[in-house]
């Protein structure tokens, strides 16, 4: 490249060099002709004006009586320089000369005096929308304006543009209005050739009519002899006609540079290469060793040193494939003894390993059964590209045992004989064997057979290699079976045969210390089966024991190979997702897995002759954002496990800081519930339910608050479900019952009538079979109507148990109590179950009234609802009014009933008597 460089640049540069000065050249010999030429224009125009000028001067003594001047002026050669001649009197009229009347010009101060001093004025008119030059004299000089000599040139005799197509040429007045052109031209044109760069004494590009044109612009003064604006003189040469010279010199200069290249390169290259080829290939072949490819030769015929040179090269090569070869085998057999437990996968990469080393058609290994020294497995391979490996089971013979304890460290057969073990190498046309005897220590383990169809031939380095092999494998696969069975009863749970928690935590610190390595992320999910014990309770153990083999299997069709399963114990399985690139694809796959393990548990479990269902809670925690322990890492997922549970089972949590936090904040709690009803510390507030039709108060919803003095007012969202789980729900229920009972008598002896009092029941509540009775005992108590009350529940409570669900609410329907249906559209939403509940009203969560009117999506729902409800006769609340706007549009959808902050927030009982007051 250095050597091409060194003759190409210096060519180049003087090309580029040459080229451009060419260029310049030429450029400026056209800019000067085009001046020469605008210049010559302007020139001729002016000599011309002083022509009309005088033949003016003729005209005007014939009118004012030198008769001299006239009769010597031929009137033809006059009329061929001006179209139109006339004579303007003020106040007398016009004489017509030759032609017709000249538009009278308009003169300026300086044009009037160089009238009167007996001079010709040179004006420009609009006539038609074309500007026009016209010239005036005066025959009255001391009122220059009285009778005035005006005449209109020929614009063929002025201007005679003496050019040749396709030459263009224009007079213009301020550089934009045509006097005359040699060829028609627009405004726009003309603009656009007025706004071109200037390139110097007047010199522009300028594009018309698909031709490119060379244009200059010479100014004719006109300012001191005729007192007029400047006439603009503009010669345009086409850049083609200009530059053909060049064009010609441009496409013959690109030739000869090329051709001279080419025969620098061709001269430099057919004496580079003579040396540098073969160097290039030694040096190819070279690096192809180091990188351990050793199948190609150097091929060099040039009948001197080199070709000497590459065949020694080729000797050398050979000789380093067959060592790194064998190498390259006896490692990875050793890595294989070193790492790899099952006994398979050794004697399945051996074989190709062995393939690889000697090039034979066919290998196979006998490997004998320990227990039974006559029956052994033979491992084969089954294509020529040795990726499929078969194995199968064969009966060795007494005679076969024989020959097998002789002396000989192998055999050289050109028969297979009744060998057993060979029929696999023969029926895929083997005719010649070498057989390598294992043995340890007078123990027969195996032998090694390898198949060819031509005549087997082994020099005495390669047949010592193949018993060291042989030797090698004997020891690894005694060894791999001992560790095997030990292995496995160390490592793997006997009934589902999955990792037992020891091997777990191994992997998981492997994991771990890879994660760091590669600062990736892994994450661990903790599942355990929700409510296991009752099947071993009722069912028994051994429907138990199936129910975790088959849930064991079921996890493992989840998972990819190079995640981890385990049997925690018990109920207890862990899967450790790993080599994951960051926290997040790792969140992202652990809930994919999560949900899909939770759908695939929809699919029930058939044992013995029983379908069963089982839900699970899942716990989840990322490395290295929750831990970078084991053992943290298994505490933060057992914890996030138990918040599932928390949650209401079958569903997964990632573990977060706060998990702790809110178990600790939990028992806390719990503790301070158990004395609030005894201190008192419950109360109650009441949110206004509105009517949509008359807008009158119909109605409150009660809603409690806890008021401790040391964590101060508790919303019910904060405390309710530590009482569900302490069983204190009961009687906090029944206390808000009581108080509601209590507060509707109060209220309908201070005159608020035709009114009625919501409460919520938790599921707890409404499954009681008491609670019936107990809930008649507080109304009677109380002394109120039942009518007076209403309860509200949950889509949720009511489906878990259809049946019962149904029978309760009828017996609560038939003692007049109102129900409702409270955040109604988040659950199941079904007209099936609508269908055979006795409740009175739906009430639409607040979730969906939150997006209207400006949700299309939230609007259709409502009014799905609204209709559905109406439907069945049931009236329909909307929750969660804030707005004018959600007010207007639930009033004209058609609700029944509206509540929300809109009108008010809960209040206490003496806020809400005064808001129904001001009501």
């Amino acid at each position: 490249m250095l050597f091409l460089l060194a003759a190409i640049l210096p060519i180049g540069l003087i090309s580029v060099i040459s080229y451009n000065h060419v260029h310049k050249q030429i450029t400026e010999s056209v800019n000067r002709q085009v001046h020469v030429e605008s210049r010559a224009l302007g020139l001729t125009a002016y000599d011309r004006m002083l022509a009309l000028e005088t033949t003016l001067e003729i005209i005007a003594a014939g009118e004012t009586g030198d008769t001299d001047k006239w009769n010597n002026t031929p009137r033809d050669w006059a009329e061929t320089m001006f179209r139109d001649v006339a004579i303007y009197t003020r106040g007398k009229g016009t004489k017509i000369l030759a032609g017709e009347m000249p538009q009278l010009p308009e003169f300026n101060p300086e044009q009037l005096t160089h009238l009167a001093n007996g001079n010709t004025v040179v004006s420009f008119v609009v006539t038609d929308g074309r500007v026009v030059l016209e010239m005036a004299r005066s025959l009255d000089p001391g009122r220059p304006d009285t009778r005035l000599l005006i005449a209109r040139p020929r614009v063929a005799y002025l201007w005679n543009f003496a050019v040749y197509p396709p030459t263009f040429a224009c007079a213009l007045i301020n550089k934009t209005r045509p006097l005359a052109c040699s060829s028609p031209v627009s405004d726009k044109d003309l603009r656009f050739l007025v706004n071109a760069p200037d390139r110097g004494e007047g010199y522009r590009s300028w594009h018309l009519g698909g031709t490119d044109y060379g244009v200059n612009i010479w100014d004719l003064f006109l300012g001191g002899h005729f007192k007029a604006d400047d006439i603009n003189l503009m010669e345009a040469i086409p850049v083609e006609d200009s530059f053909f010279e060049f064009n010609s010199f441009k496409s013959i200069f690109p030739k000869a540079l090329l051709g001279t290249l080419l025969v620098v390169m061709v001269l430099s290259i057919s004496h580079i290469r003579k040396y540098l080829g073969p160097l290039e290939k030694l040096t190819h072949a070279t690096r192809r060793i180091r990188d351990g490819i050793f199948d190609e030769r150097v091929e060099i015929e040039s009948g001197d040193e080199f070709e000497s040179l590459g065949s020694s090269f080729n000797e050398m090569s050979a000789r380093i494939e067959d060592q790194f070869r064998t190498l390259n085998v006896m490692s990875s057999i050793d890595r294989l003894i070193l790492s790899t437990v099952n006994t398979d996968e050794i004697i399945n990469a051996l074989i190709g390993h062995l393939h690889a080393l000697i090039s034979t058609e066919h290998v196979a290994i006998l490997v004998l059964n320990d227990d039974k020294k006559k029956i052994g497995t033979v491992y084969y391979n089954e294509d020529q590209q040795f990726q499929v490996i078969g194995n199968d089971t064969v009966e060795i013979t007494d005679r076969e045992l024989q020959e097998l304890d002789s002396d000989s460290l192998f055999l050289l057969l050109d028969d297979p004989g009744n060998r057993r073990y060979l029929d696999k190498i023969s029926e895929n046309g083997g005719r010649h064997f070498i057989v390598l005897k294992m043995r340890e220590q007078n123990r027969h383990i195996g032998v090694i057979c390898m198949g060819s169809s031509l005549p087997v031939e082994f020099s005495g380095d390669k047949l010592e290699t193949l018993q060291e092999i042989a030797n090698r494998v004997s020891v690894a696969l005694l060894n791999k079976k001992s560790e095997e069975r030990l292995f496995y009863q160390a490592h793997y749970d006997g009934l589902t045969h999955l990792p037992n928690r020891y091997l777990l935590m191994d992997r998981l610190e492997q994991d771990l210390a890879r994660a760091r390595r590669t600062e990736s992320a892994l994450a661990v999910l903790f599942i355990d089966l929700d409510r296991f014990k009752s099947v071993n309770d009722t069912l028994g153990h051994n429907i138990g024991d199936e129910l975790l083999v088959q849930m064991a299997a079921r996890l493992v069709s989840h998972i990819r190979g190079y995640d981890s399963l385990a049997r925690f114990g018990g109920d207890e399985f862990i899967v450790i997702i790993a080599d994951e690139s960051n926290v997040d694809k790792t969140v992202n796959r652990a809930s994919i897995l999560s949900q899909r393990i939770l759908d695939s548990l929809r699919v029930p479990f058939e044992i013995g002759g029983r379908e069963l269902f089982i839900e699970a809670s899942i716990g989840i925690t990322i490395f290295p954002r929750d831990g970078d322990k084991p053992d943290d890492l298994m505490k933060s997922a057992d914890a996030a496990m138990y918040e599932a549970k928390s949650q209401g089972r079958n569903t997964f949590c990632f573990y977060s800081r706060n998990i702790n936090d809110a178990l600790l904040e939990s028992m806390d709690l719990a503790a301070r519930l158990r004395h609030a009803l005894e201190r008192d510390e419950f109360s109650l507030m009441y949110q206004p339910k509105i009517s949509c039709r008359t807008h009158k108060i119909t109605g409150a919803e009660a809603l409690i608050r806890w008021n401790n003095p040391v964590l101060g007012k508790l919303l019910p969202g904060k405390f309710i479900p530590v009482t569900e789980e302490i069983g204190l729900i009961k009687d906090i229920g029944d206390w808000v019952l009581r108080k509601v009972c209590e507060q509707a008598k109060k209220w309908r002896s201070m005159g608020i009538s035709d009114f009625h009092i919501a409460a919520n029941l938790s599921a707890l509540q409404f499954r009681n079979q008491g609670f019936g009775g107990d809930l008649m005992k507080i109304i009677r108590d109380a002394g109120v109507s039942p009518s007076e009350l209403e309860l509200e529940i949950t889509e949720r409570i009511t489906i878990e148990d259809f049946e019962k669900s149904v029978e309760i609410l009828s017996s609560l329907h038939n003692m007049g109590i109102s129900l409702s249906i409270d955040d109604f559209g988040t659950g199941y939403s079904s007209l099936s179950y609508l269908q055979r509940f006795h409740v009175d009203r739906l009430k639409v969560d607040k979730s969906f009234i939150d997006e209207v009117p400006y949700n299309e999506n939230s609007i259709s729902i409502v009014r799905a609802i609204l209709a559905m409800g109406h439907s069945l006769g049931l009236s329909v609340t909307a929750e969660g009014i804030e707005t004018e706007a959600q007010y207007r549009f639930v009033v004209d959808a058609g609700f029944d009933e509206v509540q929300g902050f809109y009108f008010s927030r809960p209040l206490d009982v003496e806020s809400f008597e005064e808001f129904c007051r001001r009501s």
